[in-house]
């Protein structure tokens, strides 16, 4: 069902069968995972792509057994919202802007990790200035997200960006994609909002899976029990990899499926 790196393969399977017997944390399996969070773009969907349809059945699944979903994404928390009303999820949890804002649908309430400050503002400056029309800017409340119009332009746009966000380079912290740069201020990421999220809904670490694909969702492995990787982009220790999400979904469906 997944792949395991060579060099990591004995530990992963002794971990995997304990986890998969005895719960994470040394809890029950029925006591065991109850929030699960998705990263969007790589992970639940190839960038830009929809949301396949078999994935949406297998999360609403999960959804009505117990399990509460995030998603976890660069994309702004109104975007998410809206992929997650397409799914048909009831009670969905977002993280949007690479942890900046914290949204609940349900409770019609959001939450700020942090502030767009005025160094971020200045690169966004920078990058208009010299890109106009070719550019096209991501709404959001916190970040800055950057898009190429014309294809093939990403990589001249992130070269130029590096320039602009050097003398601040302290004070942001910055993902480069292939398809999007983006700019957060220092101090927040995926991981950061993750453990808000926990505290506010009362979920534990030993309670939490989380799946990602790049380097940004590293911050919210390190704040959950349970590492999904959906391809080869990144590797994280104790990591279960999986090739799809259908995987990695069904890995879920059939060990931390509760009841």
């Amino acid at each position: 069902m997944h792949a395991l790196p060579a060099d990591r393969a004995p530990t992963l399977f002794i971990d995997a069968m304990r986890q998969i017997t005895t719960g994470f944390g040394g809890s029950t399996m029925g006591n065991g995972i109850r929030l699960l969070v998705f990263d969007v773009d790589g992970t639940l969907t190839g960038p830009g792509e929809p949301v396949r349809r078999g994935v949406a059945e297998k999360l609403r699944g999960l959804e009505a057994c117990g399990f509460r979903i995030a998603l976890a994404s660069g994309k702004n928390a109104s975007y998410l919202f809206g992929i997650s009303r397409g799914m048909g999820l009831k009670r969905p949890l977002i993280i949007g802007e690479n942890g900046c804002v914290i949204f609940d649908p349900v409770e019609k309430k959001d939450f700020w990790m942090g502030e767009r400050s005025p160094e971020i503002s200045l690169i966004e400056g920078k990058i208009r200035a010299r890109f106009g029309d070719s550019v096209w800017i991501q709404p959001n409340a916190v970040a800055l997200t950057v898009f190429s119009r014309i294809r093939g332009m990403m990589p001249e746009i992130i070269a130029f960006s590096r320039g602009a966000i050097a003398p601040y380079r302290e004070r942001v912290v910055v993902f480069e994609h292939p398809d999007a740069l983006d700019v957060l201020p220092c101090g927040v990421d995926k991981g950061q909002a993750l453990t808000e999220v926990r505290r506010q809904y009362g979920f534990t670490k030993d309670e939490t899976a989380a799946a990602g694909d790049a380097v940004n969702d590293i911050p919210m492995f390190k704040e959950a029990a349970l590492q999904l990787i959906i391809g080869e982009r990144i590797s994280y220790p104790g990591a279960l990899r999986f090739s799809t999400v259908e995987e990695a979904l069904d890995y879920i469906d059939c060990h931390l499926r509760q009841g």
